[in-house]
C-alpha cells in the first residue's frame, strides 16, 4: 500500500516525491537530495552520510525512517526528512526545504499541506502496529515560532538544548549544546492525555531514542524534568 503522506503532497502540489529510505531508490537521487540538502542546511552535512546509512538498514531500525526527495520534473527542489518512533508514538520532523520558486508557485497553504503529509505518513507507519500518532515534534528557530504555530504547533517551554553535531556528537567527545525551541502539534486521533506527557514522550523521541543521549545526563534530565511541569 502507498504511503498516503506521499500521495497526498504529490496530489496537492503537482510535485513527484521521492522516498529515498526505499530499495527502490538511487544514488542519484541520494545525490540530488544531498545537494538540495547542503544549499538549505550546510552546517548539518553530516546528515547526507547518515541518511546513506539508514538507506542500508532497511529492515534494522527500530523507527520508521523517511528522506523525501521533492522533484519538479527532473530538478530536485526541496527535501523533507523525519521519523516515526514506534515506542513514543511520535512522528520526529528533522528537516523541511522547499526552493523559494517553487513556493510562490504553490497556493498559500503548502506548509500546512506538507504538515498534513508527514501527520498522514507516521499515523500510517504507526497503525500498521495498531498504534495511534501521540504527536509531531519538530526543533526550529525561535523566530520561526509562529509560522509553525499558524499549522497547529504548539511551543513547548523547557529551554530546550540540541547537541551540536547532532547523532555524530560522539565523535566529538562529551555533548555539547545550544539553544533551539521544540514545537509539537498533538495528533489528531492521539488517546486524551496531559500537555505535560505528550511533550515528555516527544522530547524523548529526539533527545534520548535520536540523539541517544543519556536521559540521565544534566542538561537531558533538567529539559524532560522542566516538561513534567507543563501545564494544558
Amino acid at each position: 500500500m502507498q504511503d498516503p503522506g506521499l500521495a497526498h503532497l504529490s496530489g496537492a502540489t503537482g510535485l513527484h516525491i521521492v522516498e529515498l529510505i526505499s530499495h527502490d531508490s538511487t544514488d542519484s537521487h541520494l545525490l540530488q537530495l544531498s545537494e538540495v540538502h547542503n544549499t538549505f542546511f550546510d552546517s548539518y552535512t553530516n546528515v547526507v552520510s547518515e541518511i546513506e546509512q539508514f538507506r542500508n538498514e532497511l529492515d534494522k531500525s527500530s523507527v520508521t525512517r523517511h528522506v523525501w526527495l521533492v522533484l519538479d520534473g527532473d530538478t530536485a527542489v526541496g527535501e523533507i526528512i523525519f521519523h516515526t518512533s514506534l515506542q513514543f508514538k511520535i512522528g520526529v520532523m528533522h528537516f523541511v526545504a522547499m526552493q523559494e520558486q517553487v513556493r510562490t508557485r504553490l497556493n498559500l497553504g503548502w506548509f500546512n499541506t506538507l504538515i498534513e503529509a508527514v501527520e498522514l505518513s507516521a499515523q500510517f507507519d504507526l497503525q500498521r502496529g495498531g498504534l495511534e500518532l501521540s504527536a509531531l515534534i519538530a526543533e526550529i528557530p525561535y523566530e520561526d515560532l509562529s509560522r509553525w504555530e499558524r499549522v497547529g504547533f504548539q511551543y513547548v517551554d523547557v529551554d530546550y538544548l540540541e547537541p551540536h553535531h547532532g547523532r555524530s556528537w560522539r565523535l566529538h567527545g562529551e555533548p555539547t549544546f545550544f539553544s533551539m525551541s521544540p514545537v509539537v502539534k498533538i495528533g489528531a486521533k492521539a488517546a486524551p492525555s496531559s500537555f505535560a506527557d505528550i511533550a515528555i514522550s516527544a522530547l524523548s523521541a529526539f533527545l534520548v531514542e535520536h540523539y541517544d543521549l543519556d536521559p540521565k545526563h544534566p542538561e537531558v534530565a533538567r529539559i524532560l524534568n522542566a516538561a513534567t511541569l507543563l501545564g494544558g
